[in-house]
């Protein structure tokens, strides 16, 4: 991970990641397409 001024503090305690799997990388991803995704409306 590199650092830099807006880098969360919180995220800064993991120089090597945060140690997510496959899985959880893919979870994550689908995860944070749906909060940009147009066709998932309010």
């Amino acid at each position: 991970m590199k650092r830099t001024q807006t880098l969360d503090p919180n995220l800064a305690k993991y120089p090597h990641g945060l140690g997510l799997t496959n899985s959880d990388k893919k979870a994550l991803i689908a995860f944070l397409r749906t909060l940009t995704d147009p066709a998932v409306k309010n």
